[in-house]
């Protein structure tokens, strides 16, 4: 589950109902306005609201893999987007970035290792560059540094699926690695916030 606040003092929730997304919209006092199921994702495990009042989500997709899309304030879904790299693949958080695109990051199990990956996206939901990263929990959160740089926190699970580690990463706007590093890890989820 996911909430995100919009400026017009309304909520959106994403999640899933019977194998699909579900996102509903509702007013300040918690009644819904309206609500829709997105058929080609599973689950919705980050929702953002975006400067022009619509509401992004990503999850699962059905396939497996990554998804991303955008709904309108009125509940019209206005495009989606998938992407593949192994059947259990999650996008679990994303951001809207400077430019009107959006920042994704999530995991994915194409690789032994199950590495964070993180993806850039433009307006449309078309990918601008993708890059597997550190970690296995990068979804932890994600900012905008004023020059354009994104700064990603996630963490490490050990086997009895306790963070033993903090990573935190600097991809430049195109995606260039600048520096990872492993951080004194502790008990607790790692989060970031921003403040612009």
């Amino acid at each position: 589950l996911s909430i995100a606040g919009m400026a017009d003092l309304t909520a959106a929730i994403g999640g899933a109902d019977a194998g699909q997304g579900l996102l509903i919209k509702i007013d300040s006092q918690g009644q819904p306005l309206w609500q829709i199921h997105l058929a080609n994702a599973v689950s919705l495990d980050g929702v953002s609201a975006t400067r022009e009042g619509n509401t992004a989500v990503c999850g699962t997709s059905t396939l497996g893999g990554f998804y991303w899309a955008l709904v309108s304030p009125s509940g019209q879904l206005i495009w989606e987007r998938r992407l593949l790299l192994s059947t259990y693949d999650r996008a679990t958080r994303l951001i809207q970035t400077v430019d009107g695109g959006f920042l994704i990051s999530g995991y994915t199990y194409a690789s032994f290792a199950n590495p964070g990956y993180y993806l850039k996206v433009d307006e449309l939901g078309s990918v601008q560059w993708n890059r597997l990263g550190t970690g296995n929990n990068p979804g932890a959160g994600a900012v905008e540094a004023a020059n354009g740089d994104f700064i990603l926190v996630g963490g490490h699970f050990d086997s009895s699926f306790s963070y033993n580690a903090i990573y935190l990463t600097r991809v430049s706007s195109q995606g260039t690695f600048i520096f990872s590093r492993q951080l004194v890890g502790d008990t607790a989820s790692p989060s970031l916030k921003a403040v612009r």
